[in-house]
């Protein structure tokens, strides 16, 4: 009960802070520009090859664009993940919470629920959203749509568990910039979804290999 009361009150002070507001706002711009850029590459593309050559085309913009999200997905899990408990230990919250029945470990766990239910929800939405409207727009669908999107927030939850452990000895800048410089090197998982979004194996992950397939 502990875990799920830390938790709860998480997510109430993301939201009051306006954290999921501004992460939405901020979201919905970048699909609304995404989309009416592949909307007016559709258009130049019809106009330049047949349906064939569209699919292959949105084919690499989609695994371009599915890496920098994977990319952008953890380092971002970094920055929120790593002043979650020590911003509380500078403002003296966690010294008024834990003198009551409540386990250390409790708080952190109940912390890390949290923060990945707002990370796997926000991928799979957001991703969700932007790889219907390549549908929409192009008729090009990822052979592995979910589990391109598991791999992304799996790699997410990766980062924000070490971001936190991390937040927990370290000041919350250094284990910002320790969790981030770890999550640039994400080239294991950035080749499952690479894998997943392109329909193949995941050791022929090489972006130029990708791209020089569906060029020929």
């Amino acid at each position: 009960m502990n875990l799920l009361t830390i938790a709860s009150l998480t997510l109430r002070e993301a939201a009051r802070r306006r954290v999921l507001a501004a992460v939405a706002l901020l979201t919905l711009v970048t699909i609304g520009l995404t989309a009416w850029g592949f909307a007016k590459l559709h258009g130049a593309m019809l106009l330049r090859g047949d349906q064939t050559f569209v699919l292959g085309s949105f084919a690499i913009l989609v695994l371009l664009i599915g890496y920098m999200f994977s990319v952008v997905l953890g380092i971002g899990a970094a920055f929120v993940a790593a002043p979650a408990i020590g911003s509380d230990v500078e403002s003296g919250v966690v010294l008024a919470m834990l003198p009551r029945p409540i386990r250390r470990s409790d708080f952190v766990i109940g912390k890390w629920i949290a923060l990945v239910a707002l990370l796997v929800g926000y991928a799979f939405v957001a991703g969700g959203i932007e790889l219907a409207l390549v549908y929409v727009i192009s008729g090009y669908a990822p052979p592995h749509p979910l589990r391109a999107l598991a791999f992304m927030s799996a790699e997410g939850v990766v980062l924000v568990t070490l971001a936190l452990a991390l937040g927990t000895r370290l000041p919350p800048i250094a284990a910002e910039a320790l969790a981030s410089q770890i999550g640039s090197l994400d080239a294991p998982a950035g080749k499952f979804v690479l894998a997943d979004l392109s329909g193949t194996s995941p050791t022929d992950h090489s972006p130029i290999r990708l791209v020089g397939a569906w060029l020929r």
